[in-house]
């Protein structure tokens, strides 16, 4: 039987600056912590984590999808609310 949990670690809003800032500290963290990763990697195995490399690019293209969700909700007047959710699932 599999359990999945969703754990709202913050909400933020309306402001598109906070969620701008918000945003680029959660990928920023998560950039360092797959370059670390990789890194380990090619130390002690003398090659790279493929699957920490793969998860930087999509990083990378999710980051520039956020960034351009704000300057079109800036550019429209529109408000932005921002919820950080962690979800756990627990399998078999």
């Amino acid at each position: 039987m599999n359990q999945e949990y969703k754990i709202c670690l913050l909400k933020v809003g309306p402001q598109a600056d906070d969620t701008r800032d918000v945003s680029y500290e959660i990928t920023h963290h998560l950039h360092n912590y797959l370059n670390l990763k990789n890194f380990s990697s090619q130390i002690r195995f003398g090659k790279q984590d493929n699957i920490s490399s793969s998860q930087l690019n999509e990083l990378r293209a999710k980051r520039e999808n956020i960034l351009d969700v704000i300057k079109a909700a800036r550019e429209n007047n529109k408000s932005i609310h921002t919820s950080i959710i962690i979800n756990l699932e627990i399998t078999d």
